[in-house]
């Protein structure tokens, strides 16, 4: 039996289709690459969907997120990721050093500049695409490692809130 597959990727978005009809696959596909295109240029959700193969083609279609409106995404514009680039090329030293340093940096700018307290690896991900020069990590292990290792940050309703010594070290010790 063949197996037609189609495969799209993006960045952070992607999908895959597949099974035995070719028609089928080719439809669905069709059909994810305009919610696909729908949902990146509203910047609003990731939509990531996946079929397994079988004697019957099914689909699976899932929403990344929470379905709740991103603070960081409604209210990140040029102005503001240009006082965010001027605000980490102030601490541009420790923020070099490491992604927990990066992520607690970042977090005291949001804190603020935007009054956001709690953020997880989905506004990293996004802040990090639109400032565009910045070297891309592993948003989770970040800011787990900001949290675990540095005590930079405590978790809070599946998000991360600055600690005391997050927002020391992002406000002063980082300046030095």
């Amino acid at each position: 039996m063949t197996i037609y597959t189609i495969k799209r990727n993006n960045a952070d978005q992607g999908f895959e289709v597949s099974g035995p009809d070719k028609e089928w696959v080719e439809t669905q596909a069709e059909a994810f690459a305009q919610q696909f295109t729908i949902s990146k240029s509203a910047l609003k959700k990731s939509a990531e969907s996946h079929s397994t193969p079988s004697s019957k083609p099914t689909t699976n279609q899932t929403s990344v997120g929470d379905g709740l409106e991103s603070l960081v995404r409604n209210q990140l514009d040029a102005d503001i990721i240009g006082q965010m680039v001027r605000f980490v090329e102030a601490r541009q030293k420790a923020f070099d050093k490491t992604a927990p340093n990066q992520a607690v940096i970042i977090a005291k700018f949001l804190k603020d500049a935007l009054n956001i307290e709690l953020i997880d690896k989905e506004d990293l991900a996004y802040i990090y695409k639109q400032v565009g020069v910045w070297k891309l990590v592993n948003h989770q292990n970040q800011l787990a490692n900001a949290a675990d290792r540095n005590n930079y940050f405590t978790r809070h309703e599946g998000k991360y809130k600055l600690s005391y010594a997050g927002e020391k070290f992002a406000l002063d010790t980082a300046k030095e």
